[in-house]
């Protein structure tokens, strides 16, 4: 299982329309199976991974910030799989309480951050990351550590039992520091911006001074995204070459016949997408990850359009690899069904993001600052804030440019002859229905954020 940070699905899943290279993560998706849309609840590390490893979602698993203690009364991936027989190891990654020792891994190396040498000077010494290993110290770029440690720990994994490995990569989290020739990649000036760049934030969204935002001045210009981009890009080219090695690694030793491999993300990056650099926001280049799944049992070539989450991942290793789901109830679905071609899978009807946030002058007290609902077609998002709400008809809009809910995009404009795309009194029927649907899940979920709300009140012609 392979886990990214900050992985935008669009530069891999849609890299015709970007022109991305990822050659070896699209020879996976050409032997596996690729979910286009697949969400997070909560778009930020340690949340993110929780919902991964107990197959429940924010308000369940009890994370929903950073260092939250994940549910005790809740089966962890590793640990229901380890209780089921398997041998499992962990390398990379661990953004959430304990350490992977603890957690249900029979082995666990290199865990970053616990265990980096170099951590307490992450700001100087970045990706690069220190082991202490049989009394002496390994040093090398966090991609190549874990893999390394990965690779060595699968070759020597007891014959007598599976096993199940997480990798849990840096990249391409900043600081965008990758080794040559990488880091040489992608000049600035052939970088494209992204069609949704805008050099402020169309509003504020209750989250603009989180450490993501401080990382480039405003406005962010042309210049600072182009080169924002291309090292974040030198980042994904780096990984890419390094997961080639991985799955040519598996190949010559047999190993990849028989093992499913799931690669994913965290969440997203908007890098530049609406004037914003972070994940903490509700749009899909933050809320949608990557995800396929190759190997047995698996389709090869096949495309699923269905709306998917990451907490769908625990429930359908376990049917692949033919063990018992945790007696405790999870969120996820099994995505089974996907693979057999008897009927279309059409996934969930909707999916659910919340964004929430310590407040910036009492670190103590909480903020609930942002909901959203997505189907196929229409994405509703609630700001509690400054109750500025937002509605996106994406089978026309994909890029999210186009909020129906400002008020002069309702209202007709005789000096300009324009026509509203959609008239007031159908906008009001979407929003109810999505509305309604959103109050219903938070209810039955224990969303904090429900009380907090109060009608809908749409803007209304004069």
């Amino acid at each position: 299982m392979i886990v990214m940070d900050d992985q935008r699905a669009d530069l891999l899943l849609d890299s015709g329309a970007h022109g991305f290279p990822a050659p070896n993560l699209k020879r996976l998706a050409n032997k596996g199976t690729v979910f286009d849309n697949t969400f997070v609840t909560t778009p930020i590390c340690t949340p993110a991974r929780a919902e991964m490893l107990t197959g429940c979602h924010t308000f369940h698993n009890g994370v929903p910030w950073f260092r939250r203690p994940i549910n005790g009364d809740l089966p962890l991936l590793p640990r229901h799989f380890q209780n089921n027989g398997y041998h499992t190891l962990f390398s990379g990654k661990w953004h959430n309480d304990g350490h992977p020792s603890e957690r249900g891994f029979d082995r666990s190396r290199r865990v970053f951050p616990a265990d980096n040498l170099n951590q307490p000077q992450y700001a100087k010494y970045g990706h690069t990351m220190r082991f202490t290993e049989a009394e002496a110290s390994v040093e090398g770029h966090s991609t190549a550590l874990f893999t390394e440690t990965a690779l060595e720990e699968i070759e020597s994994a007891p014959d007598d039992k599976p096993w199940f490995c997480y990798l849990g990569y840096h990249s391409p989290n900043d600081p965008f520091d990758c080794p040559q020739p990488w880091a040489s990649q992608f000049p600035a000036d052939e970088v494209p911006l992204p069609e949704d760049y805008f050099p402020m934030p169309p509003f504020d969204n209750g989250d603009l001074t989180i450490r993501d935002e401080l990382l480039l001045p405003w406005p962010r210009t042309q210049q600072a995204i182009r080169e924002y981009r291309a090292r974040y890009w030198q980042m994904i080219a780096h990984h890419d070459a390094v997961i080639g090695s991985l799955l040519d690694s598996l190949e010559r030793s047999g190993e990849l016949t028989d093992t499913v491999v799931v690669f994913t993300s965290d969440h997203g990056l908007a890098v530049g997408s609406h004037g914003l650099l972070g994940k903490e926001n509700m749009y899909d280049h933050s809320c949608r990850i990557p995800l396929i799944m190759a190997g047995p049992g698996i389709p090869t070539g096949l495309q699923i359009k269905g709306l998917t989450t990451n907490q769908d991942i625990f429930p359908t290793l376990c049917d692949l690899c033919q063990i018992p789901q945790p007696a405790t109830p999870m969120d996820g679905l099994s995505l089974l069904s996907a693979f057999t071609p008897d009927e279309p899978f059409t996934g969930r009807e909707f999916v659910v993001c919340a964004f929430g946030s310590p407040h910036p002058l009492d670190p103590q007290s909480w903020r609930e600052t942002q909901r959203a609902i997505r189907t196929q077609d229409w994405k509703l998002v609630v700001d509690l804030i400054h109750r500025r709400h937002q509605l996106y008809h994406l089978a026309t809009d994909p890029l999210e440019m186009k909020n129906l809910l400002e008020p002069w995009l309702m209202k007709n404009d005789l000096r300009w002859s324009y026509q509203p795309e959609y008239p007031q009194s159908a906008l009001k029927v979407i929003v109810a229905s999505l509305w309604n649907i959103l109050l219903g899940w938070q209810q039955a979920n224990n969303d904090p954020a429900f009380p907090l709300l109060r009608p809908m009140k749409l803007p209304t012609d004069d």
